[in-house]
């Protein structure tokens, strides 16, 4: 029997930065075990930022689409983790998606929109939230595994 892949969502509220980065690195780096898809309740175009920083890590994802939660749930999608990275200030908006084997609320990860300072700090501050979640995907794969 062929061993299927661990199917997860990340979930934010706008699915423009912290869901498509997340999505990306798993598949990027867990790809073979792993299918990472990303969603959000309200939609905002991919974020400069977050294509800007993930090309650092060598992955474009200008042409990601924005997924909505609910169109992802109308059409009946299952998946073993739903991941939702929102931070605790924005947790009452963060849409849940029922119906998944176990959920995990990676709560630390600040919103890239609230970024001070001028383009370059706020890109220092956008590469250290990559850097963060990678690491914490890496743990995450690490206790799956």
């Amino acid at each position: 029997m062929e061993d299927r892949k661990i199917k997860v969502l990340f979930v934010c509220g706008a699915n423009s930065f912290r869901s498509q980065v997340a999505m990306t690195l798993l598949n990027g780096k867990y790809g073979d075990r792993f299918i990472g898809e990303s969603a959000g309740y309200k939609l905002k175009p991919i974020s400069l930022m977050a294509i800007k920083a993930m090309a650092q890590y060598g992955y474009d994802i200008a042409n990601n689409p924005s997924n909505r939660i609910i169109d992802i749930f109308n059409q009946g999608r299952v998946y073993d983790y739903v991941i939702t990275v929102c931070n605790e200030k924005e947790e009452n908006d963060c849409p849940v998606f029922p119906g998944s084997s176990f959920k995990l609320h990676w709560r630390e990860f600040p919103n890239p929109e609230n970024y001070q300072g001028d383009e370059a700090q706020k890109f220092g501050q956008a590469m250290y939230l990559v850097e963060a979640m990678e690491k914490k995907i890496d743990a995450f794969v690490a206790t799956v595994e």
